[in-house]
């Protein structure tokens, strides 16, 4: 038996007692791995105790929209859940409620395009949006947008939303990154990074982070790309992992000293 959902599903709560069929569950997912430890372990907390085996990308986080809870994000296809066939789980007759949340995203219009051909208050939007998420240098954002390859950006309502782009970073970043990380590798082969991944709070947790940066790897699928991301960021981590980036070298500082950074290539 296979669970194929879509998206992003919240985790089972706890029982509460306004519910009286709890009793009669016979399969319970919270999402949350072994004590909101392991992202790829799945674990059935009913009494049944089924082993739930995980195929693709699937994996779980605290990148929720509901509080502090986790949830399973069910990235490409195929992702799935899979439980072997057994009496408890036969579907085939009977009366059943199999329960779930999934938060759908508002309308919203996906552009690509080099920044340098974006309307100026398109590029006043963009930059604001990076700026207001606090981890790139202000005053450096324009100058690299400007030299950047292609930049994704969500559209709602006339408001741009979220945005990715695929930037062309300078050599002398190039050497200090593979510096910092440990990387055993030539800065003349990493020539394409992606970053200034930010989407408006409202939006978040909808998928549309994974969507700007998909759709900017596809247009370079056949050159090698880099990214960095915060140590303790787990969902742009979860983002990364699916598109096939591996974490590489060492975490380092970052040059303010403010957080620590992982590497990743692809």
């Amino acid at each position: 038996m296979a669970f194929t959902p879509r998206r992003l599903m919240r985790g089972a709560s706890s029982a509460q007692e306004k519910d009286p069929y709890f009793n009669y569950v016979t399969m319970l997912l919270h999402g949350d791995g072994t004590n909101g430890a392991q992202n790829n372990t799945f674990v059935d907390s009913s009494t049944n105790n089924f082993t739930i085996t995980r195929t693709g990308n699937t994996t779980q986080g605290s990148f929720s929209p509901y509080g502090p809870n986790w949830s399973v994000f069910f990235v490409d296809n195929p992702c799935q859940l899979v439980v072997a066939d057994s009496t408890p789980l036969n579907l085939s007759g009977g009366a059943y409620t199999i329960e779930g949340s999934r938060q759908t995203a508002a309308y919203v219009e996906l552009q690509i395009r080099p920044f340098r051909d974006l309307s100026e208050q398109n590029q006043q939007e963009i930059v604001g949006l990076i700026k207001a998420g606090k981890e790139a240098n202000a005053d450096l954002i324009l100058s690299r947008m400007n030299t950047s390859l292609f930049t994704a950006y969500f559209c709602h309502e006339k408001e741009i939303i979220g945005t990715a782009t695929i930037k062309r970073p300078e050599l002398s970043y190039r050497n200090y990154v593979v510096e910092k990380a440990s990387i055993f590798r030539s800065p003349e082969c990493l020539s394409l990074e992606l970053g200034y991944v930010y989407v408006s709070t409202n939006f978040r947790n909808q998928g549309l982070a994974f969507q700007l940066c998909q759709s900017l790897i596809e247009l370079i699928s056949m050159y090698p790309v880099f990214a960095t991301t915060r140590y303790d960021n787990l969902g742009m981590k979860a983002i990364l992992k699916a598109m096939d980036f591996k974490v590489e070298g060492r975490p380092y500082e970052n040059q303010s000293k403010t957080n620590w950074l992982e590497f990743y290539s692809r």
